[in-house]
């Protein structure tokens, strides 16, 4: 054992960390052929069963990772020959108090991107780290982070995320910080393709069509479609707005000569709003009736002193176009009766059930 080079260690704390540095030295140096051995030993002196110890074939000097803040660790460096085996060691030991560690994290701001968010905070304590953790009820991100900001991506537009900051020492949980909720930006909506709109056959009312957007987006953005009028009456403008799912809308509430602007644009979650598309102008004709082609039984009733006449069915092709006509004193006058139909004005109200006149 005397024949045993002497070793020493020295212990030191990395400045602003929790980390310890350990040197080595030895004396006299001695050949390969001496087959010497190293070996360090390190554990909390409060938690002396729990050792961690390395072995070297030539002295080196380490480096620890961050170790648990202000808490004393023992090491032993031992020396010992291969050929003469483990029993004939020298061992030397040292113990060194941690530096305390700063769990302060003051977070600066949150950004929300199309699918990413990105989290800066103020400069944490040398040999800390900080890792960011986004939760929602599918999945779990956690991403780690430099000294000052982390971002974190292949999140999915427009959800909802619960984001934690975490503040570590090495593996170890110091400090943790609830952001709250947040969700990720909305993806840009281009305006709707094929937007057309024309005026229905016999009848006061506007058709309004288009072809749907296309969008890769989760279950959590829902799609929808808002349809803005404006109406132009002389000098006066009127704005209206129509949201639906479908790819489809049929208008009633006109007025007659009257000019109308329609444009439509996709819309999620009922809050983002995509562009519009080209505006569209149609202009209703002038006051008229229009009616459909239904058959059935009915009573007249004149409202101006005239006698109640009962209606007779009169069927004829359901592509006869007829206008009602009456005379002076109320009574209709006719030449030939074709069907009885349901009347509609070009207001789209219903009037009273009557014979058709040409």
């Amino acid at each position: 054992v005397d024949k045993l080079p002497d070793v020493r260690i020295f212990v030191s704390n990395v400045k602003g960390s929790t980390a310890q540095h350990i040197e080595w030295t030895s004396n006299p140096t001695y050949p390969r052929g001496c087959d010497l051995r190293f070996k360090l030993t390190r554990y909390a002196e409060q938690l002396s069963t729990q050792r961690i110890s390395q072995k070297f074939v030539t002295i080196q000097n380490a480096t620890t990772e961050n170790l648990l803040p202000e808490t004393t660790y023992v090491y032993i460096a031992t020396v010992y020959s291969q050929k003469l085996g483990f029993q004939y060691r020298k061992s030397i030991s040292r113990k060194l108090r941690t530096n305390r560690v700063n769990t302060t994290i003051t977070v600066k701001g949150v950004i929300l991107g199309n699918g990413s968010v990105k989290i800066k905070w103020n400069k944490v304590q040398l040999g800390t780290n900080v890792q960011v953790r986004v939760i929602n009820n599918k999945s779990e991100f956690i991403v780690k982070g430099t000294r000052i900001s982390s971002r974190i991506e292949n999140l999915t537009a427009c959800t909802a995320y619960g984001l934690w900051i975490e503040l570590m020492n090495g593996k170890t949980e110091i400090n943790r910080l609830w952001l709250g909720n947040v969700t990720t930006k909305y993806p840009v909506l281009e305006s709707p393709d094929g937007f057309t709109a024309e005026q229905l056959e016999n009848r006061m009312g506007h058709r309004l069509q288009w072809f749907p957007v296309s969008t890769n987006l989760s279950l959590s953005c829902r799609l929808s479609y808002r349809v803005t009028r404006t109406t132009r009456i002389h000098n006066s403008t009127e704005e209206k707005h129509f949201t639906l799912d479908a790819t489809e809308l049929n208008l009633f509430d006109l007025k007659p000569n009257v000019r109308y602007f329609y444009k439509v644009q996709a819309v999620l979650n009922s809050v983002h709003y995509g562009r519009y598309s080209d505006s569209v102008r149609i202009d209703t004709p002038p006051k008229s009736f229009f009616y459909s082609h239904i058959h059935f039984v009915a009573f007249f009733y004149s409202t101006r002193n005239c006698a109640n006449q009962l209606s007779r069915i009169y069927r004829a092709p359901p592509d006869k176009q007829v206008y009602l006509a009456l005379t002076d004193d109320c009574c209709l006058s006719y030449r030939d009766i074709f069907h009885w139909s349901l009347i509609r004005n070009r207001d789209g109200d219903a009037a009273e059930m009557v014979s058709h006149i040409v």
